[in-house]
């Protein structure tokens, strides 16, 4: 039988596909945190978290809305009102206006990536 991975979904399909994979991803890391976010749902620390990992995952060729993604990866854990939104788009400007989020240096990354395989627990 053939591989069927090798036929690619293009255009807006890839890019929701790449948009579900982000938030999965997000998702996952929230949750490791064992927090309840709904306590935090407009809070600016919990913001520039999610813009931080959001800013870490993306890349500018994905042409996906950063801001649209934020929003969406917190109404998956609460649900939002319009006023909600409004809030969070506004601590979103905010953020960004202030230049708060900060992208990992490539030598942080490699540093945690040889600390990990040097130090890693062993089973």
């Amino acid at each position: 039988m053939a591989d069927l991975t090798l036929i690619v979904p293009k255009n807006n399909i890839l890019v929701e596909s790449k948009k579900q994979e982000i938030k999965i991803k997000i998702c996952n890391r929230l949750k490791d945190l064992n927090i309840d976010i709904s306590k935090y749902k407009t809070d600016p620390q919990l913001i520039l978290l999610i813009a931080e990992l959001i800013e870490f995952l993306v890349n500018k060729k994905d042409y996906i809305d950063k801001q649209e993604l934020l929003i969406m990866v917190i109404s998956e854990f609460i649900g939002l009102d319009d006023n909600d939104k409004n809030i969070i788009k506004s601590s979103i400007d905010f953020v960004n206006k202030n230049k708060l989020i900060k992208k990992p240096s490539y030598y942080k990354l490699f540093i945690c990536g040889i600390k990990e395989l040097f130090f890693k627990k062993k089973p």
